[in-house]
């Protein structure tokens, strides 16, 4: 009798980031100055579009890492009111927050790959690091209680 061994796809599965997404959808609140919104696909993304819907003059930061929203390195991205923007990247967490008192609507979209999220890497460690090695050329990128290689 023969045997089937159905592989799940991984990270490197080329297929899974060639095929259309599965669309996913999500419009929400960010509460005021300080507090961390935190959303979590259930699947690895192969795309994420984000939008500032606020008409009022407002700037909605975003992250890959919640402690980068915590500090003021620039390890975030910037919205401005009416303001979208699109990434080609494959994450399974998206992080939120405002500059300002007031709170902040904005939607979500997102391709999703079949790639479930055990499969996604985290890499950290203990000590802050900024450089580019050239040995590798893997980037390096520097926060205050860990590096990430990218």
């Amino acid at each position: 009798m023969t045997t089937f061994n159905y592989l799940k796809p991984g990270l490197g599965n080329t297929a899974s980031y060639q095929a259309s997404g599965i669309p996913w959808v999500s419009s929400s609140v960010a509460p005021s100055s300080g507090e961390i919104q935190k959303f979590s696909f259930p699947q690895v993304t192969k795309f994420v579009t984000v939008k500032n819907n606020s008409s009022i003059a407002t700037t909605l930061r975003i992250s890959f890492d919640e402690r980068h929203l915590q500090y003021s390195t620039g390890e975030y991205i910037f919205l401005s009111s009416q303001e979208s923007i699109s990434l080609d990247v494959r994450v399974v967490n998206l992080y939120f927050m405002t500059n300002d008192a007031t709170n902040i609507s904005f939607s979500v979209v997102a391709g999703l790959t079949p790639i479930g999220r055990s499969e996604y890497p985290l890499i950290l460690q203990e000590k802050p690091v900024s450089l580019l090695s050239e040995q590798n050329f893997s980037l390096i990128t520097e926060n205050e209680d860990y590096i990430v290689l990218e």
